[in-house]
């Protein structure tokens, strides 16, 4: 099963806070907390064996893109898109970049499949523009 992820926590520490009337309370104060981890470690595209619920591989984004889905082929590939406007094509066993596409501008959609008299193509949309690529044989 393949998806895209960001690993993040809420931060939350609690302090004193007294209550003053007419404001509203919560109880605590904002306090601190430990600093957030990097978008390298924290979000991206991983693969989880559904059977074990193990992490098979993650491949790394700097800037998540999940309103973008992840496309799975049948032919062992996955395609992402970041929101740099990198549209990317994986190895599914092992999460290996194998292609990109630079689209110049934010990737805010969904990569889609779609074949013509039996050749399969796959497609994403940017800025207003749709870009199709035939797959390999």
């Amino acid at each position: 099963m393949y998806f895209a992820y960001h690993d993040g926590g809420g931060r939350y520490a609690s302090e004193p806070a007294p209550y003053e009337p007419g404001r509203q309370f919560w109880g605590r104060g904002t306090g601190g907390g430990p600093p957030a981890a990097t978008p390298e470690d924290s979000q991206g595209v991983a693969a989880i064996d559904p059977e074990t619920g193990k992490i098979q591989w993650r491949f790394g984004l700097t800037q998540n893109s999940l309103s973008s889905g992840v496309l799975a082929t049948a032919g062992g590939l996955l395609f992402v898109a970041s929101r740099e406007g990198n549209f990317i094509s994986l190895d599914a066993r092992t999460g290996q970049p194998l292609w990109h596409f630079q689209a110049g501008n934010e990737i805010p959609s969904s990569p889609m499949s779609y074949a013509v008299d039996g050749k399969q193509y796959v497609a994403i949309s940017s800025a207003g523009v749709l870009f199709s690529f035939a797959l390999p044989e």
